[in-house]
């Protein structure tokens, strides 16, 4: 038995020094990583999760975000905020395809333990009508299910976000194209 849990305690020192090398690849600017793309790169915060092992960078333009917020939308119940950065084809968020999203928080199961335990309590909401006015059945448990939204990362320059005197992307993190 001793021989099998040092195997085991091999395996995770092994697993952890290639996330760190896998993070350590990645130029570090001022707490921002830079992370190249086929055609620029992006900056994201250096304590979000990369989901590099799923998505390679250098095979695509742009990324994006999974984000679970830190607050149910009644505000009741609370969650530990995390980030996971993806990378795709796709500028905007709108153009993501139907089943993208299920790909992506798939990636994000399979490297995160908090984001799995977080998905399951998701409730989406059952609707319904009721003398005829459409309502959400299970509108109590939906408001106090944890959200979790995937969003694009904006490109610098683009007018969408640029033309806004004073616009900053939220935690810096932003596309910049060669």
């Amino acid at each position: 038995m001793q021989k099998k849990g040092g195997e085991v305690c091999e395996a995770i020192k092994r697993l952890i020094k290639r996330v760190m090398r896998k993070k350590n690849e990645y130029e570090n600017f001022g707490g921002l990583l830079k992370i190249p793309l086929k055609d620029g790169y992006a900056l994201v915060p250096d304590d979000w999760t990369i989901l590099d092992d799923y998505f390679d960078p250098a095979e695509h333009m742009y990324a994006g975000v999974v984000e679970i917020s830190s607050k149910s939308l009644n505000r009741e119940k609370t969650f530990t905020p995390k980030h996971f950065v993806f990378f795709s084809d796709y500028r905007y968020g709108a153009d993501y395809p139907d089943g993208f999203d299920d790909l992506v928080y798939a990636a994000c199961c399979k490297k995160d333990r908090y984001f799995r335990k977080v998905k399951k309590l998701v409730v989406k909401p059952l609707k319904a009508y009721r003398d005829g006015i459409l309502e959400t059945v299970n509108e109590k448990e939906y408001l106090s299910s944890p959200r979790i939204g995937t969003f694009h990362l904006p490109q610098f320059g683009d007018p969408m976000y640029w033309s806004y005197p004073g616009y900053t992307p939220p935690y810096g993190a932003m596309i910049v194209q060669d």
